[in-house]
């Protein structure tokens, strides 16, 4: 089997999706499936310092990195870069179309926009598409260009039961959807001794309306001890969620680091004594899988979430609190339950570190490469 990875936006894009396509082509080359990823890289990096950047090591063998044109221009030609990008992705698969024939392929992508253009590439070849959201969030109704995506593909890879059951409901697929859950690269680190004084509060990801984090400044004010670190988000959000720590009176508690690259981000992760996941039940929240709820897995910390069903599917009892969302003070009181009693601390990040190891990302990539198999019989 081969897997050619299909993706039109240059690495690195800065979000947790951009780790999730690495590590997957990254492993599944590990385990000797030869991979071709067919992508943009930025000005300044090659294949190898790509890999470094994302915490990976040299490339293995088996995985080759083809790079894509990246172009954005205005005017009277209105040439875009997804038009390069599909043109030029079409050319490379024209060149090599004799040898596509031979080989059991596969073309793997996780981006709505690129099922078409796949299509024509691959021909008869199958095309699976990983899928991590839906349009119909935004809209709340029924997308035709999503439904004729799910009808052109060969197979699709849902991360949550949830959003697999919202599918099956409003769109009907005539493909098969398969549920593979997102991995974690669990750190091998000492085990965890309990809170610090003052303990270190920890949150990292986007920093948009529904991921939750307006509810998690407004919390402070309840919860007992601590200073909060938030990690991630666009120059105009930090100043906005800036302004909300002066009106609840806790900028001093407070600091905004922006993004920052992986390794820095996990160590962030290693010093926390606690990590939160305050997302919204609101739009694709309650559906999709949240990969920062598997990066808080991996470093064997506490962990408070939101009661959602996109997370309670991701995890079992006594591996994180969960509180009711939208809801400062009962995220509050999840915090200090954690942040009072050390034993408790200490059950969470083992039972958090032990869970991180059923999903590590050799597990998934295997799971992965069976239901290729099973499914398309390549």
């Amino acid at each position: 089997m081969k897997i050619y990875y299909l993706h039109h936006l240059p690495f690195p894009w800065g979000r947790a999706h951009d780790v999730h396509i690495i590590k997957t082509v990254y492993y599944l080359a590990l385990s000797g499936i030869e991979t071709i990823l067919l992508a943009p890289i930025k000005k300044g990096f090659n294949f190898k310092r790509l890999l470094t950047y994302y915490g990976l090591g040299p490339p293995p063998s088996s995985l080759r990195l083809i790079p894509m044109p990246t172009l954005r221009k205005e005017g009277v030609l209105r040439i875009t870069f997804n038009t390069l990008y599909d043109f030029v992705l079409y050319l490379w698969f024209l060149k090599t179309k004799k040898n596509l024939h031979r080989e059991r392929a596969v073309l793997l992508l996780s981006e709505r926009r690129l099922v078409r253009v796949a299509r024509i590439c691959a021909q008869r070849q199958p095309v699976v598409f990983e899928i991590h959201g839906l349009s119909y969030f935004k809209t709340g109704e029924p997308d035709s260009r999503e439904k004729d995506a799910l009808d052109k593909i060969s197979l699709g890879l849902v991360t949550t039961q949830a959003l697999k059951k919202l599918m099956e409901k409003i769109y009907v697929p005539s493909s098969p959807l398969i549920h593979l859950p997102l991995a974690s690269d669990p750190v091998d680190t000492s085990s965890y001794t309990g809170p610090k004084n003052p303990p270190l509060i920890v949150y990292v990801g986007q920093l948009y309306s529904t991921q939750g984090v307006e509810i998690l400044i407004k919390a402070l004010p309840y919860i007992k001890k601590g200073r909060l670190v938030i990690i991630g988000g666009r120059k105009e959000q930090i100043e906005g969620l800036r302004k909300l720590t002066l009106e609840v009176g806790e900028a001093e508690r407070v600091t905004f680091l922006g993004y920052r690259p992986h390794g820095e981000t996990k160590r962030y992760l290693l010093s926390a004594d606690l990590l939160v996941l305050p997302a919204l039940a609101e739009g694709k929240q309650p559906y999709v899988a949240h990969q920062k709820l598997y990066e808080y897995l991996s470093v064997g910390r506490p962990i408070i979430a939101s009661d959602l069903p996109s997370i309670r599917e991701e995890i079992a009892d006594g591996e994180a609190l969960l509180f009711t969302p939208g809801d400062p003070e009962a995220l509050a009181e999840a915090a200090n339950k954690v942040l009072l009693q050390p034993e408790l601390a200490r059950e969470l990040a083992l039972r958090a570190f032990l869970r991180a190891k059923r999903f590590d990302w050799p597990a998934r990539t295997r799971k992965l490469i069976h239901i290729l198999e099973e499914t398309l019989h390549v």
